[in-house]
């Protein structure tokens, strides 16, 4: 019997169904297993180790907000902020003021930079991610003497003597200097804090007070930065 070439389908005409085949497995490589779970994310590194890498260092870390986003926009213009871990501080760059509060746990990757002796991490709103817990960060008690690099970035409580009395520097805010024996800082208020400057103007020579604050520095000089009325106290 003569069999027909119809009775025995070319490798042309199976093209369709090995076609649609791979189209299938290709979808679902792409699609993935539903049940699979979501990637591991990078682990974050603790600040103090971030703080000692090179400028231009992209770093993950992790920690919680000791001053809030844009506090300090008088003076900075933008929406930065700090946050803490139990290794660290940092000033955290950002264009952006983002809905974080004081405590607020947070995840930011950003690039190490300096800004007029400053340490910070420049980031962006894509960057950075609020995770769950909050945790308000105790101040670490220093003397005015020790508001050097190892305490930058940090929350800190000082007390000293007015050594310098109030300075205007509107509109980014106003300042005086303030010592306890041989170190004497600097007291930055930024308009965000919200502290009269009544109450900065009405202190005179030798008059001692207690400030909880953000230590920062400008150029050479080492700043404590209160963020709101209840971190300044007059003793």
């Amino acid at each position: 019997m003569t069999l027909s070439r119809m009775a025995h389908p070319s490798r042309l005409a199976t093209r369709p169904r090995v076609l649609l085949g791979c189209l299938m497995l290709a979808a679902f490589a792409a699609c993935g297993d539903p049940g699979s779970k979501p990637p591991t994310p990078s682990p974050a590194t603790p600040i103090a180790q971030a703080r000692a890498r090179d400028n231009g260092t992209t770093v993950i870390v992790e920690g919680h907000v000791t001053v809030p986003p844009g506090l300090f926009s008088s003076d900075t213009g933008n929406g930065s902020f700090a946050i803490q871990d139990d290794t660290g501080g940092i000033y955290v760059k950002v264009a952006e003021t983002l809905g974080f509060g004081l405590g607020d746990h947070v995840r930011v990757t950003g690039t190490l930079n300096e800004e007029l002796g400053l340490r910070i991490l420049e980031s962006e709103p894509a960057s950075i991610q609020k995770l769950e817990g909050t945790r308000q960060v105790l101040p670490k008690d220093v003397s005015t003497s020790e508001l050097q690099e190892p305490n930058e970035g940090l929350l800190v409580r000082v007390s000293g003597n007015v050594m310098e009395v109030f300075k205007d520097e509107s509109p980014s805010g106003y300042s005086l200097l303030f010592s306890e024996g041989p170190g004497w800082v600097r007291l930055f208020v930024h308009m965000g804090a919200g502290i009269d400057p009544e109450t900065l103007r009405s202190l005179s020579l030798g008059q001692r007070i207690q400030v909880t604050g953000f230590v920062s520095q400008y150029r050479t000089m080492y700043e404590v930065v209160p963020r709101q009325p209840s971190d300044l106290v007059l003793q």
